[in-house]
């Protein structure tokens, strides 16, 4: 029973040895970058509802807290650009209030022939009512939030003769209204010609959405 329970401990830091060596695979010499930046924007406006009558005047202060971040190493790519705004109506405090845009994706090489598994993440502030009023921002206060996530995997394959690249992903995009969410997979395929075509050119895309 003692050989067995010492086995056990040798398997256990086996496997955490080949953990912690695949992670260093692909976050070897990566290079981190990120760059914070704080601002204030002042926007007056006399007809902050975008009105055809009844014009109400404002102030909007807005407080935003700007994040842009990449990291990228040999098998493994990582962005994100994100606004962080607060902000305050002079004619209505009830409509204060916080905003987030972001926009992330990651790519992680899985093997070396080109197969990664890639993803993303983005948030927008769009118009509520695009119909009635497609010019609303966090300004006009009539947005509504947008949040979409994806994740799959991609291949992309290139030298002189030619360059591949494809994916598959599944996707989700929520609303904070409700209006407009969706679900479902998306293929992307692109190929075209490379350095040493001589008489042959090419470039093609196709996209398939469920």
């Amino acid at each position: 029973m003692a050989i067995m329970a010492m086995d056990t401990v040798k398997n256990k830091k086996l496997s955490a040895f080949y953990v912690a060596l695949l992670f260093s695979q692909y976050s070897y010499a990566g290079e981190w970058q990120f760059t914070p930046s704080i601002s204030i924007d002042e926007t007056y406006t006399d007809n902050v509802e975008l009105t055809t009558n009844n014009e109400i005047s404002s102030l909007v202060s807005q407080s935003i807290l700007s994040i842009n971040s990449s990291y990228i190493a040999k098998h493994a790519s990582f962005n994100l650009s994100s606004d962080s705004t607060y902000a305050l109506y002079s004619h209505d405090h009830d409509l204060d209030k916080g905003y987030l845009n972001l926009s992330s994706d990651f790519s992680i090489q899985l093997w070396p022939n080109g197969i990664s598994f890639i993803g993303s993440a983005n948030i927008e502030n769009k118009a509520r009512n695009s119909s009635k009023n497609s010019l609303a921002d966090i300004v006009s206060a009539d947005t509504s939030q947008v949040v979409n996530y994806s994740a799959g995997l991609g291949y992309s394959i290139a030298n002189s003769l030619f360059s591949i690249g494809s994916n598959a992903s599944y996707q989700i995009t929520q609303a904070d209204d409700n209006l407009g969410e969706q679900e479902g997979y998306i293929v992307g395929l692109s190929s075209k010609n490379g350095s040493a075509t001589r008489s042959l050119f090419w470039d093609v895309n196709a996209s398939y959405q469920e």
